[in-house]
Formats: C-alpha cells, sequence, structure tokens
C-alpha cells in the first residue's frame, strides 16, 4: 500500500528520500569521542565556576536592570494598589443585581382575585367564563365543545377541577337552567 502510494505521489518520495539521506548519514557518522578525564574532572570544574565571586555577581538574565528589595516592594504595592482600583471600578460600574422576587400563588388564588376585580358585572364574568371553558376543554383534548359530555363521563377530569372551577361551571349551570 505504501508502495504503490509513493509510486504515484511525487512529494512523498521526495520525503522519502531525505529522510534516507538523513538516516544514513546519521550511521555513517561517528559520536565524538570524550575522554574519561574530562568526566572525572567536570564535577570539579562545574563547582570552580559556581563558586568563584564573579560567577556569584554575574546576572542570569543578562540586560535585566537589577532592582533592590525595596523597589521590588515598591513595585508589588503598585501592583497591589492597580489591582484593587480595578476591583473597586468594577464593584462600583456594575449593575447591582437584585433577588428577584416570586409570588407563587395557586389557581384558586389567582381565579379569586380575578372575581374580585370582576365584581358584579356580568357580561365580564361572561367572557372571563368562556376564555375559562376553553381552557378546561384545551387540557381535556376536547374539540367538538361538549362540555358536559366532559363533566359526566370522566370522573379523574372533574377530580382535578380546582374548587373555583367547579364554583364557575356551577354557576354556569345554574346561569343555563335558570335556578
Amino acid at each position: 500500500m505504501l508502495v504503490g502510494h509513493l509510486s504515484r505521489c511525487a512529494p512523498c518520495r521526495d520525503y522519502r528520500r531525505r529522510l534516507e539521506r538523513i538516516q544514513n548519514g546519521a550511521r555513517a557518522s561517528s559520536s565524538p569521542q570524550v575522554p574519561a578525564a574530562y568526566w572525572e574532572s567536570a564535577i570539579a570544574r562545574l563547582k570552580l565556576r559556581i563558586e568563584t565571586p564573579e560567577a556569584r555577581n554575574r546576572d542570569p538574565l543578562p540586560g535585566r536592570v537589577p532592582m533592590s528589595a525595596a523597589a521590588r516592594r515598591w513595585a508589588w504595592a503598585g501592583a497591589v494598589s492597580i489591582l484593587a482600583m480595578g476591583a473597586g471600578l468594577y464593584l462600583l460600574l456594575s449593575p447591582p443585581r437584585l433577588p428577584v422576587e416570586t409570588y407563587p400563588l395557586t389557581l384558586e388564588e389567582t381565579i379569586s382575585r380575578l372575581y374580585e376585580r370582576i365584581g358584579d358585572n356580568i357580561a365580564l364574568e361572561d367572557e372571563f367564563a368562556s376564555l375559562l371553558q376553553a381552557s378546561i376543554r384545551d387540557q381535556a383534548g376536547d374539540e367538538d365543545g361538549d362540555v358536559a359530555r366532559l363533566l359526566y363521563g370522566n370522573s379523574s377530569f372533574i377530580e382535578s377541577l380546582s374548587d373555583e372551577e367547579i364554583q364557575l361551571l356551577d354557576s354556569q349551570l345554574n346561569r343555563e337552567l335558570k335556578l
């Protein structure tokens, strides 16, 4: 598979030739011979370089301006004060995060508040009743609009109604039957 690809792809053939040249050159070269005395004296030479006064005073990062301890402390104090100012500006300019107040209301509380606002207005009560009936139909999956069939044939539906919904249905029945 590789041989087939190399026979068709010139860039890959060139790449393989270069790798072979490097590999052949590495095999032909000999590793440098280091005398045994070099390794025996290496530790002593290293200690000598470390212990000389000029080596101790030499800066490990050439070109860097040496700083005294006091200058370093002032630099750190400046960095901390800039950080503190940044944090203060962030807190000052960011909008306050107020907790969101929620008012959990039950369906019964909501409907009773609506009835309080409706008061004695019959037209508004009729409109609200029709909206509530449409909601009941939607929940029950009734498309033909026969709420009576929903009420009398489905006991689990009746059990799921709230007191206000039952009162509304009762008032609608009383109104229709003129009781």
